[in-house]
């Protein structure tokens, strides 16, 4: 796994590095960065969501024909079988829901390196090196409010989790929640526009058939 990390975190370095040469300020480098990153991770965010909603779909169709029946082994067979006419590969989700914690760790031990820099003050006042209650606040309610935009399958466990990372917020130096910051706001906008154009195609397909 480290091995993986190094791979990963490698490339991102000199990417962000190439970033704070153009820009001269490490808080803009990390959120241009941020920007950035997020676009290049698209295809995969795009193909997360995808699963997710196909795998909503799976647990439903799983409910209902699994409802009556008790035998274990049954219940595996009409899983498999579920699975197979939805060609949904469990492995192939947990594998890349795997690589986005990986590149995520990748992220956190680039900016960690990249805080070492000298004059680490953004906007004259937020020192990058340190945490900011401000800033891990804002953050922990922005976040806060996009757990309970999460399916209702994943709801709890989302606001939960948030609650328990939320003490990190008011740990972490600012320069990584700048990072986190800006990323959960293109989250929340990129599944906004994922969600926008799914019921477009939804009214679509309805409209031809």
């Amino acid at each position: 796994m480290n091995f993986l990390i190094k791979l990963i975190s490698t490339p991102i370095y000199h990417f962000f590095i190439l970033i704070l040469n153009l820009t001269h300020d490490l808080g803009l480098a990390i959120i241009l960065f941020t920007i950035i990153f997020k676009i290049i991770l698209f295809p995969l965010d795009l193909f997360l969501f995808k699963e997710e909603r196909k795998l909503q779909k799976i647990r439903k169709r799983i409910d209902e024909e699994t409802k009556d029946v008790k035998d274990i082994l049954k219940k595996g067979e009409i899983m498999a079988k579920i699975y197979q006419e939805e060609r949904f590969n469990p492995s192939i989700n947990i594998f890349f829901q795997f690589l986005t914690i990986i590149i995520f760790l990748s992220v956190f031990l680039v900016i960690k390196d990249i805080l070492k820099i000298k004059n680490p003050i953004f906007l004259g006042i937020i020192d990058l090196t340190k945490s900011n209650f401000y800033l891990g606040s804002i953050l922990f309610i922005i976040q806060l409010v996009y757990a309970f935009t999460q399916p209702k399958e994943a709801r709890n466990i989302s606001i939960f989790l948030t609650g328990i990372i939320g003490i990190l917020f008011f740990i972490f130096p600012a320069g990584f929640l700048i990072y986190w910051l800006i990323n959960t706001l293109l989250t929340i906008l990129e599944r906004k526009i994922f969600l926008r154009n799914e019921v477009k195609l939804t009214i679509v397909s309805v409209d031809k058939k």
